[in-house]
């Protein structure tokens, strides 16, 4: 798979893992890009979820969050431009993958 570039692929592959990360979703009848950030991998979060809580936390506590995008942060490429030239078959591959590291 060709992204518009090599850091946007990296973010791609990173999905559902700690640090930041793009998710690409449905969004309709059109797909999206979705910056994501997370403070441990998906995996570990409902650990995370049932600590006990002694002391202050901010509120919201947030242990992952995430921002859709228009254009690639890295290279200036329109993410719908760029979602539209890509084989339907291939994103839709990378839609089903993303879907359990979607934030509802």
């Amino acid at each position: 798979m060709n992204y518009c570039c090599d850091q946007f692929d990296w973010l791609v592959s990173d999905a559902g893992k700690a640090g930041l990360s793009f998710i690409i979703r449905k969004v309709g009848d059109t797909n999206g890009v979705f910056l994501q950030s997370r403070v441990c991998d998906i995996q570990h979060e409902s650990k995370l979820r049932n600590l006990p809580v002694n002391g202050d936390l901010p509120n919201p506590f947030r242990i992952s969050a995430q921002q859709g995008i228009r254009h690639c942060p890295f290279c200036g490429k329109n993410i719908k431009d760029f979602l539209e030239s890509i084989d339907q078959g291939i994103l839709d591959e990378i839609v089903y993958k993303h879907k359990s590291f979607e934030m509802k």
